[in-house]
């Protein structure tokens, strides 16, 4: 593999999920933050979609919903890993 080839951008897609009392202004914060992170990263924001409050597949610290949020987005490998931290 060539260097050019290590270094094409390509399309992701993330969901992330926020606790079901998040606020508007709390989730605001996060999805900046995640849009940060992007633009730190030379990446670029395709689509934001909030999902809205939804049951979770199973209770994840005794919360049984959640507020989902699906981000796809254009970047280098590095932007993945970097998001998810």
């Amino acid at each position: 593999m060539t260097q050019a080839q290590t270094h094409i951008a390509k399309e992701y897609e993330t969901i992330y999920i926020l606790r079901p009392d998040v606020d508007a202004d709390s989730a605001d914060k996060v999805q900046g933050r995640v849009a940060e992170v992007i633009a730190r990263e030379a990446g670029k924001m395709v689509k934001v979609e909030a999902w809205g409050r939804r049951k979770l597949a199973y209770p994840v610290n005794k919360q049984k919903k959640g507020v989902y949020v699906y981000v796809k987005y254009v970047g280098k490998g590095g932007l993945v890993s970097e998001l998810e931290r």
